[in-house]
């Protein structure tokens, strides 16, 4: 599912590959993503990010989402270019 049919929401997942690529979905609630990193089967490094309040995300395996640092929405997590 893409953006094209709908706004993109609060929380966001990227996964971390070179280059990094942005999951085509963001969801509104933390539950929402905790399910989809429990179910998604993905083992790749992601970046987990609250657009709204400018925060990194922590995933507790198969539990719950804790607020990390802020992000810079235009630097790069890899190169902080």
């Amino acid at each position: 599912m893409g953006f094209d049919r709908r706004s993109a929401s609060r929380y966001a997942v990227i996964v971390l590959t070179t280059p990094p690529k942005l999951v085509a979905r963001t969801w509104f609630k933390q539950q929402d993503v905790v399910y989809y990193l429990a179910h998604c089967g993905n083992t790749l490094p992601k970046r987990i990010l609250d657009f709204k309040d400018g925060f990194e995300l922590i995933y507790s395996k198969g539990k719950r989402l804790t607020r990390g640092h802020p992000f810079d929405a235009m630097r790069s997590p890899t190169t902080g270019a």
